[in-house]
Order: structure tokens, then C-alpha cells, then sequence
């Protein structure tokens, strides 16, 4: 045998013998019980015995509900080989299955407190944590929480060069609307950033998650490249205090320092405030922040919803309004906001739903910034401050919907700018279901339907799913309107592969980007899973629990779907390795 055969051998012999095909599965608790193996619910390891770098590479833990301490998260990167956290509930054959299963151990949340320092931490890459169930505001497997009276961060990601950090159906709850700590301090939901200062990276997918009451802001990173963010609730003020000292100002929802090839989508903003709803900074000109580099490039913000409860501003009473102080809500500098000195391109702001706020601006980007689109967008009841100038600086805009506020407020800055937009339209009601309910869905007769321009994919669904368009044009704002019982199918972009529909209708991963679809009620839906070249299946999750592909998925409700791919040498049932005279290895 030559010595390079030889060589690929034995390297395909260890891979068969320590690598992913030979993960496990293990039980996890806040304590152990039986011998403390994590075999099976019996068994369960005491989450004490993981922290830190004790995670396995390939392993999925699974957690049963309970109250866990700080946990680290450290175990070094083996290539792009995963570490799974998932929590146990009733959806997952692969931890119900296993002996000692009891439902009632598993129907609560997963909860990570702390009194001080940081619930999570995480230096390292390739780690997906999913609580399985919950989205917008309830339900949620894992919660990670403080229980400190002055706030702190709760989760803090910072490895080298981050790559591979997915957070799925996790409740993030801060201290609440208390304005005697130091909200411009740093209390945190999520601070995500580059430990090496270097940039780059990707593939990190933030989804299904809910972020409340952390004063100084929802989520912050710092030279995080590649970052889907989508179908998350941020909430301000969930604790529903409306008590704020009169010059105190709220955090923004996403902060994101140096954030090219960004994606926030399908997402909620409640009663945000601060210097922005999402805010693309750089350390102002020089780059501070950045490595020395003031560009931000390629953002897609779309579908969104973005409003003020309105119960937050019902003291808008004198004409000296919008000052700041002796007011309650105010947006600083704009609602999808540049830094001054920062240069965005290619930052395409369509199809967001805007409602009952105040800012300086709608949309802020610097001199030098260019190819940033505003399109096909509600702004409802919103106004800025009569001095202000350039609601729109940076931005080309066209086939948006406006309508003035019904109060007191100076609508002559804004009214000015949208006289002179092409093809806007000026409501004269609200265009939306009902605000006081918070249904910002489409009427029949709503002036902000068929009106939009075509913007093709990926921006052909609405936030459900639905496709665009439903009648004779695109509709503005995040939801298309649609008649008949609709279910959406939601599919989570996978790494290494592509889940695709019999229909044509998803094409998610890899192989596109369309990721979900509106089925009339009694559909069936085909999916198939494609592992990328190099890459096999390790599991399906959600709707798509069977270990098939295809799966007939019936939409007699909404459904959600995930695939998990990994590296690895494939070899099927009856492959044979001979390795030497007399020696093999079957597959069976």
C-alpha cells in the first residue's frame, strides 16, 4: 500500500472513530441524578460538570426545565463541528425517547439567573443554542435573566473572529423600566463582539427570540459580519411601568458597530427609544470602533414592525413639544440611523411598518454614504422636530405611505418631504387593522394596499410568510394583505445544505434564500434536506421531526422547520474500507 494511501487511511479511520458520527446525546439538569452520565433522564449530568470547556464538540445536550447558575461556554473550535443546547420539551423524539423521560420535568423553562456577572458567556465558535419553543413575546425554552437590583449584561459573546453563533427561542429579561440605575451604562441584553478586533466571519442566525426590559439596549455588537436577525420582539417595556424621569432616555433595539452583510427581518421593535431602532455606527469617522475602517455595507432591514404602545404617549399636550425634557418617549437621531462619519451603502430599508413615533429623523446616513433605498414603507402617525432637517439624509426614497399624527404636532418638516417623494401616498386614516390592539395588518380598504413597487426577492413574503403580491400590486408596510385561512411554513436557513419544497415554494440555504411560504389551510408541503458537497444531515427539528427526507409536512396550522448539516466523510449502508489484507470496516 503507498505511503500517501496509507496516510488518507488513518485519517479516515479516526475521523470514523472520534468524529461526528459518534456524537451523543446528553441529559442535562441544574444537579445530577442516577450515576451523573447524562446517558438518559435517569442519568443526568449536573450542568456544574459542562461549564466552561467540558462541552463535547459534536454532542447535543439536552436541559430539562429548572433554574441553572452562570454558565461558560468555552470548548475550543474543532473545524465548523457544532455544539448543540437544546432544550427538552415535547417536540423532540430524540429526548423524549430516552428512559426516564417525565413530561412534567420538562414542560417549564430552562432559566439561567444571576445576581451579578453574566448569565452566559461564550469565547468560542460554532455553538447553537436552541430552546426549541416560544416566539414573539411567550413561550420560550430558555430564559436568561439577573436578578441584580442595578442590571448588568446577560449574555456577552466574544470570540475571535466570530463565526457560527446561533440563539433560537431564548427570553432575554432585564431589570425593567427603572430609571434609578445608569441606563447609559451598560445594561444589556446581548453584547456580541469580535475579541480580536478583526472582523470577518459570518453565519450567525438570531431568531425566535424575546428581548425585554434591559434599559440601555436589546442587542450590541461590534465587528460581527454575516448576521441574520429575524422574527425576534424586542419590548422596551414589557414590566409595563409608565413612570420615566423626564430627561432619562431608553436604550436602542440593535446597535450594531461595523455590521456588514446584516439581514433584521420579520421582527417586532415595541416602545424602543434611545438614539435609534437600529443604529449602524463605526466609532464615528476614524473608525474607532472598526480597525480604523468607517464603512458599513450591504444592510437589509424589511418586513419589520416598529410602534409605540400608545398608551406611552398620550401626554403630548403643549406646542413647545418635542423637546426632550418633561417628555416621556423620543427617538434621538433617527428611526434607522447612521453615525455621523460613517459611510452606509447598499442599506435597503423596504416593506417596514412604522407607527405612533417621535424621532429627529426617519432615516440618517452621512456625506459620502450611497445606494441606501427607502421603499414601500408605512410611516403612520410619526413625526420629527419641526427644526429638523433632512428626514431622509443619505437615502433615496420613493412608494412610501405617510400620514401626520392627529395631536398638536408639527407635521411641516415631514409633510415637505414627502410632497416631493415619487409615488408616495398620503393617508388620510390609519391604514392598519387596529392599533389599539396592536394589529398592524391590512384592511380591505386600506390606502397602503396595492400601491408599492415590486422589489423581487428576497422581499416577495411578508412577516407571515405571505407572498407579495396578493392583488393587483405590492402592498406597503410589513404585511401583504390576503384573504382566506393562511398558514405559514417557516423554514430556519441552514448551514451546509438546502431544504427545498416539491412545490418550488422554499429554496432555503445554500441553494437560496427563500425561507418561507403562506399555504392555504389543508396543504401539504414536501420538503427535501440536501446536504452541500463534503457535508450529511444530523438532525430536523420543529414540524420536520422524522428522520426522512422527504417530509410531507400538513398545513393544518403554522408550522416551523430546521435541518442541522455538518462536515463529514459520508459513507453509506454496504460501503466497505479494506484497510491491509484481511482487514475492513462495513457500514451497515
Amino acid at each position: 500500500m503507498g505511503i500517501l494511501r496509507q496516510i488518507i487511511l488513518g485519517y479516515l479511520i479516526a475521523f470514523l472513530m472520534v468524529g461526528p458520527a459518534w456524537a451523543a446525546v446528553v441529559c442535562v439538569g441544574p444537579s445530577a441524578s442516577g450515576d451523573g452520565s447524562g446517558a438518559d433522564w435517569s442519568n443526568v449530568k449536573a450542568i456544574a460538570n459542562l461549564t466552561g470547556g467540558n462541552w463535547t464538540r459534536g454532542n447535543t445536550y439536552y436541559l430539562k426545565e429548572g433554574t441553572y447558575p452562570a454558565t461558560t461556554f468555552t470548548t475550543a473550535a474543532s473545524g465548523t463541528t457544532y455544539i448543540y443546547i437544546k432544550k427538552c420539551g415535547t417536540e423532540d423524539a430524540a429526548c423524549t425517547g430516552l428512559a426516564g423521560y417525565d413530561a412534567a420535568d420538562h414542560d417549564g423553562q430552562a432559566i439561567f439567573s444571576v445576581s451579578s456577572g453574566f448569565a452566559w458567556a461564550m469565547t468560542t465558535n460554532y455553538w447553537e443554542i436552541d430552546g426549541i419553543t416560544g416566539s414573539a413575546n411567550s413561550g420560550h425554552g430558555f430564559k436568561v435573566v439577573t436578578t441584580s437590583a442595578t442590571g448588568g449584561i446577560l449574555a456577552v459573546i466574544y470570540p475571535n473572529t466570530p463565526t457560527g453563533i446561533r440563539v433560537l427561542h431564548t427570553e432575554f429579561a432585564g431589570i425593567g423600566r427603572d430609571h434609578n440605575v445608569d441606563v447609559s451604562g451598560e445594561n444589556l441584553a446581548v453584547k456580541f463582539y469580535d475579541n480580536a478586533a478583526t472582523g470577518g466571519g459570518g453565519s450567525h442566525y438570531w431568531a425566535y427570540n424575546y428581548f425585554h426590559d434591559t434599559p440601555a439596549g436589546m442587542f450590541w455588537s461590534r465587528l460581527v459580519g454575516g448576521l441574520t436577525f429575524e422574527y425576534n420582539y424586542l419590548d422596551t417595556n414589557a414590566s409595563g411601568v409608565d413612570d420615566e424621569t423626564p430627561t432619562a432616555t431608553q436604550g436602542s433595539g440593535v446597535v450594531a458597530y461595523c455590521g456588514s452583510d446584516h439581514i433584521y427581518r420579520n421582527n417586532v421593535f415595541r416602545d424602543i427609544e434611545g438614539s435609534g431602532l437600529i443604529c449602524l455606527y463605526t466609532g464615528h469617522a476614524d473608525g474607532t470602533m472598526c480597525g480604523g475602517s468607517n464603512l458599513i455595507d450591504n444592510v437589509q432591514v424589511y418586513n419589520n414592525v416598529f410602534f409605540w404602545d400608545s398608551t406611552l404617549v398620550n401626554d403630548r399636550t403643549t406646542a413647545s413639544f418635542p423637546t426632550l425634557a418633561g417628555y416621556r418617549m423620543f427617538i434621538q437621531d433617527g428611526f434607522i440611523r447612521g453615525e455621523s462619519g460613517a459611510v452606509l451603502t447598499n442599506v435597503l430599508v423596504y416593506n417596514n411598518t412604522f407607527s405612533n413615533m417621535d424621532a429627529y429623523r426617519v432615516v440618517y446616513a452621512d456625506t459620502g454614504s450611497s445606494s441606501n433605498l427607502f421603499k414601500n414603507n408605512i410611516v403612520d402617525a410619526c413625526e420629527g422636530v419641526p427644526t429638523a432637517s433632512g428626514n431622509f439624509t443619505g437615502f433615496d426614497h420613493s412608494y412610501n405611505f405617510y400620514r401626520a399624527a392627529s395631536d398638536y404636532r408639527s407635521t411641516a418638516d415631514l409633510t415637505a418631504d414627502w410632497a416631493a417623494e415619487a409615488n408616495s401616498v398620503t393617508g388620510t386614516g390609519s391604514p392598519f387593522t387596529a392599533v389599539a390592539t396592536e394589529d398592524f395588518t391590512l384592511p380591505s380598504d386600506s390606502e397602503a394596499k396595492d400601491v408599492g413597487v415590486a422589489l423581487g426577492p428576497p422581499y416577495n413574503t411578508d412577516i407571515l410568510g405571505a407572498a407579495r403580491p396578493f392583488g393587483a400590486a405590492w402592498d406597503m408596510g410589513a404585511y401583504e394583505y390576503t384573504t382566506g385561512t393562511t398558514y405559514n411554513l417557516i423554514v430556519t436557513a441552514p448551514t451546509g445544505g438546502t431544504i427545498t419544497s416539491a412545490d418550488g415554494y422554499i429554496n432555503c440555504g445554500t441553494g437560496g434564500i427563500a425561507c418561507s411560504y403562506s399555504y392555504t389551510s389543508g396543504d401539504n408541503s414536501v420538503l427535501t434536506f440536501t446536504p452541500d458537497s463534503g457535508y450529511r444531515i444530523v438532525n430536523t427539528g420543529g414540524s420536520c421531526s422524522k428522520a426522512t427526507s422527504p417530509q410531507t409536512i400538513a398545513m393544518s396550522e403554522a408550522r416551523t422547520c430546521t435541518a442541522t448539516f455538518e462536515k463529514g466523510i459520508v459513507l453509506g449502508t454496504g460501503n466497505t474500507l479494506t484497510i491491509g489484507t484481511g482487514n475492513t470496516i462495513t457500514l451497515q
